[in-house]
């Protein structure tokens, strides 16, 4: 069963490859209703549910937000995009993953060498309040994924855009569950391929994903204290109980 799975969810990438050619006519509803829905079907196939989902999806429909957040996995960005598609900051090395790479650079995101000053730069120039005005921003300032119970420091460069827009800091917390228990059958880091994820994830069969909403930061302080702030927050999330 955990093979046919895996063999419709690699159908329903490719399909998504295919038709995010669509994306070429630039009708922003369109696409964002395919991101959604596709993600949705995914998630169906993953056998993932998202806790509290309607709540989280009228949190996300009338306003934009500039969100920061904890990585654990892949997944994390299908369940956000399940809630209202996003545009994400990922590491120029994504581009390189069959068809997930395709997928991304056809699904609003933004690749960046977070080792080069002149990307952080152009990025925070691009990402300005106009931009944030019109698009849930999603940011992944670990700059890494984990198994999802811990918290890498945060790295404070792209803290600039907060800074620069004026625009409030959202953080968030993902986590993954199976019976009320955590669980990081889903993380996607260190020495574990992309098949193994998708495997364990078919294995456990039936995980439930926790997003929350935390306390929006106002950035007016420096970078680097918006970083350690937003740390906290989400450190503080992750340790407590459901």
């Amino acid at each position: 069963m955990v093979y046919i799975k895996l063999f419709l969810v690699f159908v329903h990438i490719i399909a998504g490859c295919i038709i995010s050619l669509l994306f070429v006519y630039n009708n922003k509803n369109l696409k964002n209703a395919i991101i959604r829905k596709w993600s949705e079907i995914l998630l169906i196939i993953l056998n993932v549910k998202i806790l509290n989902q309607t709540s989280l999806i009228n949190h996300f429909k009338n306003n934009y937000f500039l969100i920061f957040s904890n990585h654990i996995s892949w997944l994390d960005i299908i369940v956000y995009n399940s809630l209202h598609p996003m545009v994400f900051i990922a590491k120029d090395d994504v581009k390189k993953w069959p068809f997930i790479g395709f997928l991304a650079s056809q699904t609003n995101t933004i690749f960046i060498n977070r080792e080069k000053p002149s990307d952080v730069k152009n990025i925070t120039n691009l990402i300005n309040i106009d931009f944030l005005n019109s698009k849930h921003v999603c940011i992944f300032p670990e700059g890494s994924s984990t198994d999802g119970a811990r918290l890498l420091r945060l790295k404070s460069n792209l803290f600039q855009i907060a800074i620069n827009s004026k625009k409030n800091i959202l953080p968030m917390c993902i986590r993954y569950f199976k019976n009320n228990r955590f669980t990081s059958a889903p993380a996607y880091y260190g020495d574990i391929t992309f098949i193994d994820s998708i495997i364990n994830i078919l294995k456990i069969d039936g995980i439930h994903a926790e997003v929350s909403i935390l306390e929006e930061i106002t950035p007016n302080k420096e970078r680097k204290e918006l970083a350690n702030e937003t740390y906290e927050i989400i450190h503080k999330k992750i340790f407590s109980l459901r």
